[in-house]
């Protein structure tokens, strides 16, 4: 009965080796691996068949284990979490089916219920943190930015013109706005820096704008940010850093102002 449980523990492991990894490549074997694992445990006639196939997978699953520890960051893959939960599901159920035929009856069973009621807390409890495994890398893998949504998404840059707003006197710096994604760009949030000639910062201010649609790899001029005649004196040049936006299929990226743009940055 230990081995059955020593096994459900590699198992469990084995769902955020594979499901956290994208598909493919080192994943794919060990999706494969664990599916040998399972039929090999299904066409097995007895328990000493059962506890050798849960023997070697537990040392395979062991091994796995501390091989991907070291890339636990990597963004979870929710076809893969949900395909290593019902593998190991279909495990269990051989695996419990065996451990009752195993068990025999009379005397013999009543000997064995302890262990059996024991184990198959063990078995129950393994089977819902494979469930409740599977789901959270799920939602994290649906949850997550898709890889084309980051920083460098959208480029910001000043054009050096001004265009007249609708107030008299109001004139607004021309940026040239690029999407790097792989989707439409709706609205952006950014900060705008402001140097004088020699690059020293004088200002710094947060901006947002409704871009209407800029298609993906596509550039287009807005006027938006801090009016000229609000800027700080001696002005010369401005720099912007992109911080959030609205994509295509309700994408929202919301990036770490603090980070991306502290409240003093040297001129790039």
């Amino acid at each position: 009965m230990k081995n059955l449980s020593i096994g459900l523990v590699a198992a469990l492991s084995l769902i955020s080796v594979a499901g956290c990894k994208k598909k493919g490549g080192a994943a794919g074997e060990a999706m494969a691996k664990m599916e040998e694992f399972s039929k090999a445990m299904c066409d097995c006639k007895d328990k000493a068949c059962a506890d050798k196939v849960n023997a070697d997978m537990s040392k395979w699953g062991t091994e796995m284990a501390k091989s991907a520890g070291a890339k636990s960051d990597d963004k979870p893959d929710p076809e893969m979490a949900k395909k290593s939960a019902d593998v190991m599901t279909k495990y269990t159920e051989c695996m419990t089916k065996m451990m009752m035929a195993g068990a025999g009856t009379g005397v013999d069973m009543g000997a064995k219920a302890g262990d059996m009621a024991k184990a198959g807390d063990d078995m129950a409890k393994a089977g819902s943190d494979m469930a409740k495994a599977g789901g959270d890398m799920a939602k994290a893998g649906g949850d997550a930015m898709p890889e084309d949504v980051t920083p460098n998404a959208v480029t910001i840059e000043f054009t050096g013109k001004y265009k007249a707003g609708d107030a008299p006197g109001d004139e607004w710096p021309v940026m040239k706005v690029t999407n790097n994604s792989k989707r439409k760009l709706f609205f952006l949030k950014s900060v705008h820096y402001f140097y004088d000639k020699d690059g020293k910062q004088l200002g710094r201010t947060f901006a947002e704008m409704t871009m209407g649609a800029i298609e993906p790899g596509k550039s287009e001029e807005k006027a938006f940010g801090e009016s000229k005649a609000k800027q700080p004196k001696g002005t010369e040049k401005i720099q912007v850093v992109f911080v959030g936006g609205n994509f295509f299929d309700k994408i929202e990226w919301k990036g770490d102002e603090k980070a991306l743009a502290p409240d003093t940055r040297a001129m790039k």
